[in-house]
């Protein structure tokens, strides 16, 4: 793939990274759509993509993970570091389980079955978003226990498959835990960054750089740029936007187009 298409991507991902949409999901209907790429090679690009907003998260909350390093290197956590490291082994636990043993099935499915996969789990996120949307909690991060944080691990290890909103499940759980929907929205964003650095490792580990080093590069700058600049005010237009529709209806959408393209 050339440096344009990961411009292409990496717009893509950095606007919907900070949405309840998905945004593996879309870049893997994206890839699969409009470009001769294999579903390995759509589904590992899609992991790799979120390199670029995983330096957006670390850059805008600098001084949140300056405070979150010097707790550990001291050893002394308070309630929201300790939430984010056990949240954060669950899901690198999870999630890792799912990627070593799902990922592949779903790599061998014929491009009808995994979009209408990613349609599925795309209705799934929409119905997590639907039944905590109008929740309004008072608690923050560090009033959690660990009970809290095992649930969300859980959740976010899901999202390793494309389809799954890791925004979607883990705002949802979180709110679902009565946070305050300001708290839950940026725990979301710092418990992404120890996933998505463990499984982009996992990836390069197991299998290598998932595309040309140009194609990767271009990606990864796109996403970072939009990201960085588009996520205080992509959240804000979240806020004001019913998602967990627009998930439930471009899921079905997606499935019911697959479906009969089975049939055809």
């Amino acid at each position: 793939m050339d440096w344009w298409v990961g411009l292409l991507v990496g717009l893509l991902q950095g606007v919907l990274e900070w949405l309840p949409v998905s945004s593996s999901g879309q870049s893997f209907l994206f890839l699969m759509g409009f470009f001769p790429v294999s579903i390995a090679e759509a589904l590992r690009v899609g992991v790799f993509l979120h390199f670029g907003t995983l330096l957006a998260v670390l850059v805008k909350f600098r001084g949140d993970w300056f405070k979150i390093f010097v707790e550990l290197f001291n050893r002394r956590l308070t309630g929201l570091t300790r939430f984010l490291v056990l949240a954060s082994f669950v899901s690198l636990f999870f999630g890792g389980l799912i990627y070593l043993s799902v990922y592949e099935a779903i790599a061998a499915l014929a491009g009808e079955l995994a979009s209408l996969l990613v349609g599925l789990l795309l209705v799934l996120s929409g119905f997590s978003l639907y039944v905590s949307h109008k929740r309004y909690g008072e608690k923050f991060t560090h009033d959690l226990g660990w009970f809290e944080a095992l649930v969300v691990g859980w959740v976010q290890g899901l999202s390793v498959l494309p389809g799954i909103s890791r925004s979607a499940v883990t705002v949802s759980s979180l709110l679902l835990s009565d946070l305050k929907p300001s708290e839950a929205l940026k725990t979301s964003f710092l418990l992404s960054a120890p996933a998505v650095l463990g499984f982009i490792s996992a990836e390069v580990f197991l299998h290598g750089l998932p595309a040309d080093p140009d194609f990767l590069l271009s990606a990864t700058l796109a996403s970072f740029v939009t990201g960085y600049y588009s996520m205080e005010a992509l959240m804000r237009f979240a806020e004001k936007m019913r998602f967990d529709l627009f998930c439930i209806l471009f899921g079905l959408i997606i499935a019911l187009a697959s479906g009969l393209g089975l049939l055809i």
